[in-house]
């Protein structure tokens, strides 16, 4: 039903196959079921992308049984020689910077700077933020940050060299979100 209204509409989705909570399931059974639903609208125009796991890390205890997810995920995946792009987007997100912080200076190239800016939560680390991004046709990222820390957030993803996703963003004010829009543009 999603897919016909965003086609009578003009618009195209983005479907999340996996999350956390899903991981009471075996790593093989999640494989098959996005094996599934991509084979099943393989043809979809109204499809953007597949994101096939969301924050993969964010809520789960276990991180070898996330890690062997991701693997398995993006292994059944490609096995369907998707038509739209396959992606996860991580668990990740930028440690606040102090007032005085000149983030665009800290970002020029030769400084040292990146990922050791970058903040995990749940048992998410930067070993399994590389490998999604590695393994994913497009760079995806999502952010609840002001837009200097998106910025510097987006500012990595431009490092692989691949189209930049943002699948969700929000910020405190309506001046930030413009902003965030304005970065995005």
């Amino acid at each position: 039903q999603l897919l016909k209204k965003a086609e009578e509409h003009g618009g195209t989705v983005l479907p999340v196959l996996v999350t956390d909570e899903d991981l009471y399931a075996s790593s093989e059974d999640l494989g098959e079921y996005v094996k599934d639903v991509i084979a099943r609208y393989y043809d979809n125009q109204t499809i953007l992308a597949w994101d096939i796991y969301w924050h993969p890390g964010e809520k789960a205890t276990d991180r070898n049984k996330v890690e062997a997810t991701i693997e398995t995920l993006f292994k059944y995946s490609r096995n369907q020689y998707p038509n739209q792009p396959v992606f996860m987007t991580p668990f990740v997100s930028v440690q606040d910077f102090a007032e005085d912080f000149n983030y665009r200076a800290a970002l020029i190239h030769g400084t040292r700077n990146g990922w050791n800016k970058l903040a995990y939560g749940g048992v998410s680390d930067p070993d399994l933020v590389y490998k999604i991004w590695s393994l994913s046709d497009v760079t995806a990222f999502s952010t609840v940050q002001r837009p200097a820390e998106a910025g510097w957030l987006l500012s990595i993803c431009y490092r692989f060299g691949r189209p930049i996703f943002c699948t969700s963003f929000a910020s405190k004010s309506e001046t930030e979100q413009l902003e965030l829009l304005h970065l995005f543009e």
